[in-house]
């Protein structure tokens, strides 16, 4: 029997999903992908930025369009353009610069002596400088950028920790509102949507389907988690179907649980924002046991780890059961399957491994080796999408926008 076989016989299936599976469904759902669509405003972020570091000055023009812009619009493309992100940004790269953001909480070395109780501390323009830059001087091009946009934003003086932090969140709350919005051009069909109706858009929802029927047989599934905001028009799958962080209505992004809950930045986990906005409330009927999980289009990174660790709770695979977990994954972009699986192979590992280090198993990487080498745990590559579906009137717009935006990240 091959794996494919073998999977297809499998019974009483979880699934989970990420971005892998909407890309493969048509949509252009990375992070990059809303930057290029919104390629004048970030264009025109780059050219304020460029023209900040040239002169050491910001126009009265650009700080009147840069207030209007979205703070984390600007943190983002700043700290993406270092690096110069093009088609690899993910979305655990955002996350990772949301994370990085608020790091500097945990760095007391620097702070200590000014901030002895950091939650209760009144921050000043000079302090929050100072902390957005990682250095005591604070000195640096992005800081003194990020503040100047930030006060001319605020007619306050000063902040009191938690509220300065609660600024950002309700900013990133815009974000995400925009972000939800671009998925859901791209899921209904414009020329319904123009006269008041919204018709689902068809051709990502019969590749949803084709991708579903190659991971296992539709009647098998009991529960899909999404991680995408997106949704699918399906029969087979209706009142199986949960997105873990909120839909495109109100998608929320976030970090892993911090390990003190009276941390300001605790606002930003994924846990609190889920129950705190009350995504969680329809899962409670939703909640099926299963003995089979697929896992497909995941990155595996830690900021959803604290989701991913609770379903292998039940899933329980360590157990004398007959229990599987499969990850699953298709070939994307100019990679090879190689290539594809075997970073799959490092990500799945490895996040095994933290899960039973976690649990205080005494060897966790024997436990990992066991549970592969028995085949407890496998990988599985499903083809790509082949057949002709057709082009979406979102979709023709794409080469132009991929076309234009080359060069976005290049400061």
């Amino acid at each position: 029997m091959n794996v494919k076989e073998l999977v297809h016989n499998l019974k009483n299936i979880k699934i989970i999903t990420g971005n892998g599976f909407d890309l493969r469904c048509g949509l252009h759902s990375r992070y990059c992908d809303y930057f290029y669509y919104n390629y004048d405003k970030f264009n025109k972020i780059k050219n304020c930025y460029r023209s900040f570091l040239e002169d050491g000055a910001i126009t009265s023009s650009d700080l009147n369009f840069l207030s209007a812009c979205n703070i984390w619009d600007v943190f983002f493309y700043i700290n993406l353009s270092k690096f110069r992100y093009n088609n690899s940004l993910n979305w655990s790269d955002i996350e990772l610069l949301i994370k990085s953001s608020l790091d500097f909480l945990d760095d007391k070395t620097l702070y200590v002596n000014r901030i002895p109780q950091i939650p209760n501390s009144i921050l000043n323009w000079n302090e929050i400088k100072k902390l957005i830059s990682h250095n005591e001087s604070g000195n640096t091009d992005e800081s003194i950028f990020i503040i100047k946009i930030l006060k001319s934003k605020s007619n306050k003086e000063s902040f009191f920790f938690h509220s300065f932090y609660q600024s950002l969140l309700t900013e990133l709350e815009k974000f995400e509102k925009d972000f939800g919005i671009f998925i859901y051009e791209q899921l209904v069909d414009e020329t319904y949507k123009s006269f008041g109706e919204i018709e689902s858009n068809n051709i990502y929802h019969r590749k949803a389907k084709d991708t579903l029927e190659e991971l296992c047989n539709l009647s098998d599934i009991v529960a899909i988690d999404t991680f995408n905001y997106s949704f699918i028009n399906l029969e087979e799958i209706a009142g199986k179907f949960y997105n873990v962080n909120g839909d495109y209505t109100y998608p929320i992004f976030g970090i892993d649980t911090p390990t003190n809950p009276d941390d300001p930045v605790f606002c930003f986990s994924k846990l609190f924002r889920r129950n705190t906005n009350d995504l969680t409330s329809d899962k409670v009927q939703e909640e099926r046991p299963f003995s089979n999980l697929i896992i497909f289009g995941h990155s595996l990174n830690e900021a959803d780890y604290g989701y991913l660790f609770s379903v292998l709770d039940n899933l329980n695979l360590s157990d004398s059961n007959d229990n599987k977990l499969i990850f699953a994954y298709s070939v994307y972009g100019d990679k090879t399957e190689n290539e594809e699986r075997s970073s799959l192979f490092i990500r799945a590992y490895n996040m095994l491994f933290k899960y039973y280090l976690e649990k205080d198993v005494k060897n966790p990487s024997r436990l990992v080796d066991k549970l592969f080498n028995n085949n407890k745990v496998l990988l599985y590559c499903i083809p790509d999408v082949y057949a002709f579906y057709g082009k979406s009137k979102f979709d023709s717009q794409w080469n132009d926008i991929y076309q234009k935006s080359k060069d976005l990240f290049v400061v």
